[in-house]
């Protein structure tokens, strides 16, 4: 999510190693140069490329990455 601080470039290149992080952009977002900058500097980072809703493809991708990191889906143990 947007951290709803766009003045604040020190706070939007800020990143949590620790955390397996998905960086949505949009194709003509400006923040698209951001997400793929990010992603490049993340250890634990998926791009994804999505405008208005996730196809079950994008959904897919997203479910995957975050079994492979370690992410358990709610309510299991």
């Amino acid at each position: 999510m947007e951290n709803k601080t766009p003045a604040d470039l020190r706070l939007e290149h800020h990143i949590n190693p620790e955390v397996p992080t998905v960086f949505f952009a949009q194709s003509f977002c400006a923040k698209n140069a951001l997400a793929h900058h990010l992603v490049e500097h993340h250890p634990r980072a998926l791009y994804l490329d999505c405008d208005v809703t996730a196809s079950s493809s994008v959904r897919a991708k997203i479910e995957a990455f975050l079994e492979l990191s370690g992410v358990k889906p709610a309510g299991s143990r």
